[in-house]
């Protein structure tokens, strides 16, 4: 038979002490070997296949285990990251990745708070920018309607602060033709500087009125006027009036002097 090694053995025939003859048996071994290797290539079949189940098998659970959930974590990082706060990052694994899962989401819910609350800060904060847009914008026009009516005023009106000094803080046209005075040599005086009144008693009376009352009427008092004019006596009425923070006091003037001499 081709394809092997070929084995033989030689033995004597012996009958009644003689020797009749030989025989001789010859075997090859390739259907051993043929055998063999199939076998052999049986085995490694059986290997390469375990093999490749294991793989398979350590490829599913390593999937599983490992690459889906890093790319669930990767995902749900990649939403923090875009602040995309509603979508929770849910885990049911009680191991590591559960526990960076949980982190992750409480660091989410963390930040939701946070971002609420800093949002719902800014709507407060915008809410009181406009209310007070809205404030400042009818102070303004209150204010320019005060300005229109006191400038326009026959009645010579003057605005003092009520803090400190009670300097005068502005009077109008009627009050300077009335006083004999400018502007600039008025705003700014103080109550007890002596350049209006005559006599100290009678402002330290209407100021004692206006702290009880907050407001006094037909205060009469003599008054200085400008360099060289003559003093007139004045029936005063005032009140004051909160404006922000500011306290003013609004006085009126009347000129009674000639109706004084008239009734004496």
């Amino acid at each position: 038979v081709p394809g092997g090694t070929l084995l033989s053995d030689q033995r004597n025939i012996d009958y009644n002490g003689y020797r009749i003859g030989q025989i001789t048996v010859v075997l090859t071994t390739a259907r051993i070997e043929s055998e063999r290797l199939g076998e052999v290539v049986k085995i490694a079949l059986l290997l390469l296949a375990q093999v490749l189940v294991s793989v398979a098998i350590i490829w599913w659970l390593f999937e599983r285990r490992m690459m889906r959930p890093l790319q669930l974590l990767e995902d749900g990082a990649k939403r923090l990251a875009r602040a995309d706060l509603a979508q929770p990052i849910a885990w049911a694994r009680q191991d590591e990745m559960g526990s960076l899962a949980e982190g992750l989401d409480a660091m989410r819910s963390r930040l939701a708070t946070l971002i609420a609350e800093r949002d719902q800060k800014n709507a407060d904060l915008q809410n009181q920018l406009t209310e007070r847009k809205a404030i400042e914008d009818a102070l303004s026009v209150s204010q320019a309607q005060f300005e229109a009516i006191f400038n326009a005023s026959p009645v010579a009106i003057s605005v003092s602060s009520m803090v400190g000094a009670q300097r005068i803080e502005d009077v109008n046209g009627a009050w300077l033709a009335l006083f004999c005075r400018t502007r600039d040599s008025i705003v700014g005086v103080g109550a007890n500087d002596g350049m209006l009144w005559r006599n100290p008693e009678d402002r330290a009376v209407l100021h004692e009125a206006v702290q009880r009352n907050g407001r006094f009427g037909k205060h009469i008092a003599w008054m200085h006027r400008g360099e060289g004019q003559p003093d007139i006596l004045c029936e005063m009425s005032g009140r004051t009036l909160s404006l922000g923070d500011a306290t003013l006091l609004i006085m009126s003037y009347d000129d009674i002097t000639q109706k004084k001499k008239n009734e004496d």
